[in-house]
């Protein structure tokens, strides 16, 4: 019998047992914390590096929801870059005359305080237990994940550490707003998200997003739905061979 835990439980018990396997967001942390008889016992959440992928991504039965009559874009902001990121795109936003939207900053985040100007489109719910939480995105339309690869901090969720959001989004099957220099890693493409180039031109994305149809919309959440359904299988096969592999 094999037991999968979080990197950090080993790292704070200074070994990994033999009949374990541990998975792990962040190989800056493993760098840091680990050790080399470590790795035959590990997986990466989006298979970074030299690590098989495994992600658990079932939060249990999910309702599909219609689409909004106002687009509601769930967010987070775990840093104020971030905050910054979703301000200057709501700003964006309501300078082309859109305000038929609203964005929730969700969860535990760098947020005190809503700017008074952009207060009716944005608001912040705090801590949630996971029960809210799951309620939240259940209604949401879209998931905005506001990292940028000029910014210095978010360039490690293109190598080294995976974003808790990638599971969410598959698991919810809500479409992705994204910058395309992060598709390649959490398999993204304009088929199954709404993607935007340049730096700051995430407004761009949210105002494609806002103008989709019914019919748009549901086709890139179907595709969302094949993609699960991929890293699914790859991470059962790539367990499925460790323990093999291993000899447990």
């Amino acid at each position: 019998f094999t037991h999968l835990f979080e990197g950090s439980v080993f790292y704070l018990i200074g070994g990994c047992p033999p009949r374990y396997l541990f998975m792990e967001h962040s190989l800056t942390r493993h760098a840091e914390f680990g050790k080399p008889e470590y790795e035959p016992h590990m997986v990466s959440m989006a298979g970074l590096d030299r690590f098989p992928m495994f992600n658990p991504n079932y939060f249990g039965e999910i309702k599909i929801t219609p689409l909004s009559n106002k687009t509601h874009f769930v967010a987070c902001a775990r840093t104020f870059n971030e905050g910054d990121i979703i301000y200057a795109a709501v700003r964006d936003l309501l300078s082309r005359g859109i305000t038929d939207f609203h964005v929730t900053i969700a969860g535990r985040s760098s947020v005190r305080k809503i700017p008074s100007d952009i207060k009716k489109y944005v608001s912040k719910t705090g801590m949630l237990g996971f029960n809210d939480l799951w309620k939240l995105y259940e209604k949401a339309d879209y998931f905005f994940n506001p990292l940028e690869p000029q910014i210095e901090s978010h360039r490690k969720y293109l190598n080294e550490v995976t974003s808790g959001y990638w599971q969410a989004i598959m698991a919810f099957g809500k479409v992705p707003i994204s910058h395309s220099a992060f598709a390649p890693v959490y398999r993204y493409s304009d088929d199954n998200a709404v993607l935007y180039d340049v730096a700051g031109g995430a407004a761009d994305a949210m105002e494609r997003a806002i103008t989709l149809s019914h019919q748009e919309y549901f086709a890139k959440h179907n595709a969302l739905s094949e993609m699960r359904n991929q890293v699914y299988n790859e991470s059962f096969e790539n367990i499925t061979s460790m323990v093999e592999k291993i000899g447990y």
